[in-house]
């Protein structure tokens, strides 16, 4: 296919995943990926990553089987292409164990997962203190124990790896949550980095959506009065009223420079990334939860309404 029709069917997939429409989803994609592949033209076969998302939309759709040969063929392209970033190989062979834990191959789940642990070793040893590492390999680890460490409800997502898209050349976890003490409101949460292992910029940005709309000149206002509080309380966020929905955003990224020369290993560099991560992730997240009631008490009193799709669905 042509790389418009390409663009085309990602748009398409993405907002059929943000209906949970998983089925149609992994149907679409999986069809144009045989496409792709039998095609007697001049275009590229499927890549890596798209097999990994291909595999990924077969699991949410509950189609266990097509999603282990869909993992199963990004492993095999990950580790027989040059330039591949870890993330995508380890998070391939992560998914894979689970799905064949979920296929019932449990021999075969094990030894995946032992391949996973040989990889993962053979890039401890082989350190080079001059080298970076990829912003987004620090994405899956940060969210996952900031998880932990806070309580935090995610209103999908069971695994955070399976959740990683890229776009437009960012590695992206995208998914909404529940505040502690909020239990009938969802707040959009978004981090991304650089997809590519040696990026120009290598970065990690966390972002966090109140769901409160102000849209009269009163109600922004007033919420604007709320951003410059927000912005003289905490310097290390930077909080804005988004002009096309007139809500609240609270942001913030960390530039990583230099290389691990000097700090002992290669993972004690990683582990100082997911550290300063985490505190960003959970400084966010403690500020919005902090002024979550001033947001939802001025919306109510100015007569604006939650974004559409952000109150809790009702059992």
């Amino acid at each position: 296919m042509k790389p418009v029709d390409s663009k085309r069917i990602e748009d398409l997939i993405r907002r059929l995943t943000d209906r949970n429409r998983h089925g149609w989803a992994a149907r679409i994609y999986g069809s144009w990926m045989a496409r792709s592949r039998d095609s007697e033209s001049d275009e590229a076969p499927p890549t890596a990553r798209q097999w990994h998302r291909c595999g990924r939309l077969q699991h949410r759709a509950g189609n266990v089987d097509a999603a282990i040969d869909a993992f199963r063929k990004s492993v095999l392209l990950t580790m027989h292409a040059g330039g591949q970033p870890a993330f995508l190989l380890h998070a391939a062979l992560r998914q894979l164990a689970d799905s064949l834990d979920i296929a019932g191959e449990k021999k075969s789940a094990t030894q995946t997962r032992t391949l996973l642990e040989r990889f993962a070793a053979t890039e401890r040893v082989d350190e080079d203190p001059m080298k970076t590492l990829p912003p987004a390999d620090v994405i899956t680890s940060a969210v996952s124990r900031c998880t932990f460490i806070m309580s935090i409800e995610w209103e999908a997502s069971t695994n955070i790896a399976q959740c990683l898209v890229e776009q437009d050349g960012m590695v992206v976890f995208r998914e909404r949550l529940r505040l502690e003490g909020n239990d009938d409101t969802w707040f959009e949460f978004e981090i991304q980095a650089p997809a590519g292992p040696d990026p120009s910029y290598p970065h990690v940005a966390v972002g966090i959506t109140l769901p409160w709309q102000f849209s009269t000149p009163q109600a922004k206002q007033a919420a604007l009065e709320i951003v410059n509080d927000m912005n003289l309380d905490n310097a290390a966020i930077s909080a804005c009223l988004k002009p096309d929905t007139g809500q609240i955003a609270i942001r913030g990224r960390i530039a990583f420079a230099g290389f691990h020369q000097g700090t002992g290993s290669l993972s004690d560099f990683a582990t100082a990334q997911d550290e300063v991560t985490i505190n960003l992730i959970a400084e966010i997240i403690s500020t919005a939860s902090a002024w979550q009631a001033r947001a939802a008490g001025l919306c109510g009193r100015l007569g604006d309404s939650q974004a559409p799709g952000a109150a809790a669905s009702q059992a």
